[in-house]
């Protein structure tokens, strides 16, 4: 499996795209932001969410690594471990 494209994301109408200054607007996903089921409310907000994947990745990653340092309760480790195999496509 290859990695993702790099963040930061952004919202861009019916596109999620980098958001970077070496590779401004490279189209990373096309969304259907017109899928009558949700409001029009709800389709942006799960732009947010899919444009801030990226950032969420390293955020648990970062957390992951520091962990041993704290008593982070176990449940919460495993969830976050679970998160990070499922953005990387590993069981």
């Amino acid at each position: 499996m290859s990695e993702h494209t790099p963040g930061p994301w952004e919202v861009c109408g019916h596109f999620i795209r980098t958001a970077r200054s070496n590779s401004p607007g490279l189209e990373v996903a096309r969304v259907d932001f017109t899928a009558s089921h949700f409001d029009a409310a709800t389709r942006e907000a799960n732009g947010h969410v899919l444009a801030a994947a990226p950032e969420l990745l390293e955020a648990l990653e970062l957390a992951i690594s520091i962990e041993s340092g704290f008593s982070c309760p176990v449940p919460v480790f495993k969830q976050m471990q679970a998160a990070i195999a499922k953005a990387r496509g590993t069981p």
